[in-house]
């Protein structure tokens, strides 16, 4: 992966009041990813991020969760791209918006890769470009808030990123059909058409991926080609050239 370029402008939220409708952000996010933090199970988790601190990610199993960020918020306290944590460390890592707002995103997908063991899960959710929430992007006011203030990358983006690592995609969902424009978010009448007839024009997106090592077996030739191999070399007198040498 190409190193993403920084930018020092780039500041993630410090609570969700910060965001537009953050509140009602939070509210969409938490049902949506409990059936995913489900399937998470281990010893250790850890959520990233400021955003991560007030998250409630208390349907995982998972009884030691550690709350991570580069700011005074979390339970440690430490850059998401340089992540405070052993290498095979962590059973399951929930990012929250964090690579929306993180100057060095390949980084830090890196160092989640690192600290996840192996079959471990990794939970990231972000703003999707493709949707009603791009809007805000296109007056210039509206780009020095949050969310707007943030780069939104595609989740297939996102998705090729872990898959370069070898993670895998398990289970993945799009939510908060609204473009958080204005003091009134969408009601659950547009909730529900989205969800059944636009499932992919959420202005949020959320991915359960799982950590997957690939052992490096070496690949034995098969007889019929090294017997092809001795007689090619019988044939043209390599054999007897090199003995002579």
């Amino acid at each position: 992966m190409r190193p993403a370029a920084t930018n020092k402008a780039l500041r993630m939220p410090l609570s969700w009041d910060e965001l537009a409708q953050g509140l009602w952000l939070k509210q969409q996010l938490e049902p949506a990813i409990t059936p995913m933090l489900e399937r998470m199970f281990g010893y250790y988790m850890v959520t990233l991020g400021p955003l991560g601190d007030s998250l409630d990610t208390s349907a995982s199993s998972i009884k030691r969760q550690l709350r991570l960020s580069s700011l005074l918020t979390g339970s440690i306290r430490g850059k998401e791209t340089e992540l405070p944590l052993s290498e095979n460390s962590i059973d399951a890592c929930v990012a929250p918006f964090c690579l929306d707002f993180c100057s060095d995103p390949h980084q830090m997908v890196r160092e989640i890769h690192r600290v996840v063991i192996s079959d471990g899960h990794i939970l990231v959710a972000g703003f999707n470009p493709y949707s009603m929430i791009s809007t805000g992007k296109i007056w210039p006011s509206w780009r020095k808030r949050y969310p707007w203030s943030g780069r939104f990358f595609a989740q297939g983006r996102i998705a090729d990123w872990f898959q370069l690592l070898g993670c895998e995609i398990i289970d993945r969902q799009t939510l908060a059909f609204s473009s958080l424009l204005g003091t009134n978010p969408a009601n659950r009448k547009i909730q529900q058409l989205g969800q059944r007839y636009a499932p992919w024009a959420g202005s949020v997106y959320v991915m359960l991926m799982k950590k997957r090592e690939v052992p490096l077996t070496p690949v034995k030739p098969s007889w019929k080609t090294v017997s092809r191999i001795k007689t090619v070399g019988a044939l043209s007198g390599a054999g007897v050239a090199g003995r002579q040498c």
